[in-house]
């Protein structure tokens, strides 16, 4: 049975209205928006509830008075943010000590403003590897992609071979995110998968606990309640519209070089080298980080 636990931080970049990463430098800790693309200085670990850690492992921080600090080992009072999310996929960061938000370009990140404009909005890239599984805690199942019927659905129970590998992709121009398959097709709002990146096959990303809610543009969510995955008119995601991103180990088939037989187990055996037989004539997967064969 797959493994519900949900993650205690996410890893992510932070965009701002001028397309610029929000950045952690060495030198002094300083906070800037310079970032061109996202490399180790540019990823945040989200922690719920939402400190903001950067990759020189200092809390971000506001004072009362607008000023942004990166140099705190252990969270203060002004580390704790509040996650504000937004229908166009984009997120707010109000200081909880002074209520102000997080916001300004280059050198000159502040916290100070009142309300919310768009130099005070941010999109979320996650600082992952795009390739995994897709967990999905309300059926306790990992999508795969399902090539004969040109679907993907949420019916196993452990992610195993190509099919259960989807990337996902993040568009840059749009801000939004793709589901692709091992075979390179994108699954559109309407549960198809179609070839080309187009309005229909990009999401607006919400955070909901370490979750991954998935939402098209007429505002309804990816779910995988029904037979196939598609989007679904609700007011609020559930258990069912919403995916866990989990790392997908190397898998690899081995082929004698002589007889060019695949290497396999007997049926009901596992794991063990004295039980491997070269039999098969299609391959058989191996798993590179636990060495379980399938």
């Amino acid at each position: 049975m797959a493994n519900s636990t949900v993650p205690p931080s996410l890893a992510c970049g932070l965009i701002n209205a001028a397309n610029r990463y929000l950045s952690a430098e060495p030198f002094r800790f300083q906070v800037v928006a310079t970032g061109l693309v996202l490399r180790l200085r540019q990823v945040w670990m989200l922690l719920f509830v939402l400190y903001l850690l950067s990759s020189l492992q200092r809390f971000l921080a506001a004072d009362p008075n607008g000023k942004v600090t990166c140099d705190q080992e252990t969270p203060g009072p002004g580390a704790l943010f509040w996650l504000r999310q937004y229908p166009d996929g984009k997120v707010s960061l109000q200081c909880e000590l002074s209520q102000r938000y997080l916001g300004g370009a280059e050198d000159n990140v502040t916290c100070f403003a009142q309300t919310v404009s768009e130099g005070e909005k941010w999109s979320l890239q996650l600082a992952q590897h795009p390739n995994g599984h897709m967990l999905n805690p309300g059926k306790q199942r990992y999508m795969r992609c399902d090539q004969q019927t040109g679907h993907m659905r949420c019916d196993r129970d452990l992610p195993w071979g190509p099919e259960a590998v989807i990337t996902l992709h993040f568009d840059l121009k749009e801000k939004k995110y793709g589901l692709r398959s091992g075979a390179g097709s994108l699954l559109a709002a309407d549960g198809s998968l179609q070839a080309e990146l187009s309005p229909q096959t990009l999401y607006s990303l919400e955070l909901r606990g370490g979750l991954l809610a998935l939402r098209d543009a007429d505002g309804r969510y990816l779910t995988g309640r029904e037979g196939t995955v598609k989007t679904f008119k609700t007011d609020k995601p559930g258990r069912d519209e919403l995916f866990a991103l989990e790392p997908s180990a190397a898998q690899v088939s081995l082929r004698t070089f002589a007889g060019g037989r695949f290497v396999c187990c007997r049926p009901g055996e596992r794991g063990r080298v004295g039980n491997l037989h070269c039999i098969l004539d299609c391959p058989h997967m191996l798993n590179m980080a636990s060495g379980v064969w399938h």
